[in-house]
């Protein structure tokens, strides 16, 4: 990592979240993607996704499924950053790879953290919402499959699947998602439509938990908006990643049932709740203070 303090953060004429009262500064980056650029980008990032799972299936006797998902997690920014190193972009303002003030990444994960207990209560929840036994099936059919790929074993498979699990999907997606998609739309739609429109399409690759994902979604891209940078969305992500992956391997009832979520009591989903709004809130009057302070520069990873 590499400290510049040439890239200083700009001030600009206060503009309205929409449908909120809170003021921010626009953040501007003079090369943007277009959306024809951005649509190509990804129309080539399904391409190469389907191409590696067609590549994985002819090859399946030579690699193992757990290196196939690493390899399949680290691929899914790759047409992102070569179409960003090609035309000449910032890498770390295109992807918004900066650090952020101590106080605002702890209050923005520990909102993030009671989040993910609240998505998981809300998650149970659903369950008792009756769905179409079609959708059932191939949910448990789904669920099964990822349990079988990401069921520790070994040490050497324990290590590659907490590396694409962890580090690599928490990365790879918010660099993508947050990052490069999200940061060129805000440039061509108000904020507010920029992080929705991001979070659906993030969740369509989650098809069998809409309401969860989605919800975790727009909270990552709004604390990634506010804070010009994927950092707390990329370490929000790896804890709600690690929580899934231990559940699997050490609770029988998911291992037997690998549909049902992690199961969160009512008074830690209240105290979650309360947690996640207060510190959602001192978050944002952190981040506006650093919106205020001219001389507040970032470092670029």
């Amino acid at each position: 990592m590499e400290s510049q303090n040439t890239n200083q953060r700009q001030e600009f004429p206060e503009q309205e979240f929409p449908e909120t009262d809170i003021p921010v500064s626009t953040q501007y980056i003079p090369n943007v993607p277009t959306l024809k650029e951005l649509s190509l980008v990804l129309l080539a990032t399904i391409g190469i996704m389907i191409l590696a799972a067609v590549s994985f299936i002819i090859l399946s006797l030579k690699y193992s499924i757990e290196t196939e998902f690493l390899l399949t997690e680290a691929l899914l920014v790759v047409p992102a950053l070569i179409f960003t190193t090609t035309k000449g972009y910032s890498i770390p303002e295109i992807f918004r790879l900066h650090s952020v003030k101590g106080r605002e990444m702890r209050f923005a994960v520990i909102s993030g953290v009671a989040l993910i207990l609240i998505i998981n209560y809300i998650e149970n929840l659903l369950q008792l919402v009756p769905l179409p036994e079609k959708f059932i099936e191939q949910k448990q059919l789904f669920e099964q499959g990822l349990f079988e790929s990401l069921r520790i074993t070994n040490l050497y498979n324990g290590i590659i699947i907490i590396a694409a699990v962890i580090i690599v999907a928490g990365l790879a997606e918010e660099m993508l998602f947050r990052g490069f998609i999200q940061r060129t739309f805000e440039h061509k739609v108000p904020a507010f439509w920029a992080i929705v429109v991001t979070a659906v399409i993030f969740t369509g690759l989650h098809p069998f938990s809409i309401i969860p994902i989605l919800l975790l979604a727009v909270i990552l891209g709004i604390i990634s908006w506010r804070s010009n940078s994927i950092v707390p969305a990329v370490i929000i992500h790896c804890a709600n990643n690690g929580l899934s992956l231990y559940a699997l391997n050490t609770n029988p009832e998911i291992q037997t049932d690998p549909i049902k979520g992690v199961e969160i009591s009512f008074p830690v989903f209240a105290i979650s709740v309360v947690i996640f709004i207060l510190s959602f809130r001192y978050y944002f009057l952190e981040s506006a203070q650093t919106d205020k302070d001219t001389d507040e520069t970032h470092t670029d990873i």
